[in-house]
């Protein structure tokens, strides 16, 4: 059972980085757009009223920030159940 429940996380981790990986390419193209030079995100959470990383609050209409639906999967994941 501990075998299984070890393989289990490690597959979810191995997803999680798969996911920070595509949400910086996501942030390198965005920065491209917006400056003309790809940059990579140099954090996870935005500083407040930025967008300096991989994380950062919306409202309505704004396109959600690379990694806004990866955090909004882990918040509802029971990790009590894994």
């Amino acid at each position: 059972m501990q075998y299984r429940r070890i393989g289990r996380n490690e597959l979810y981790t191995i997803d999680v980085l798969q996911e920070l990986a595509d949400a910086q390419e996501d942030y390198a193209d965005l920065q491209k757009q917006s400056s003309g030079e790809a940059r990579f995100a140099q954090k996870i959470l935005s500083d407040p009223g930025k967008k300096n990383g991989l994380y950062w609050p919306t409202s309505g209409a704004e396109p959600e920030s690379p990694i806004g639906p990866l955090i909004a999967g882990a918040s509802r994941r029971d990790i009590s159940a894994i």
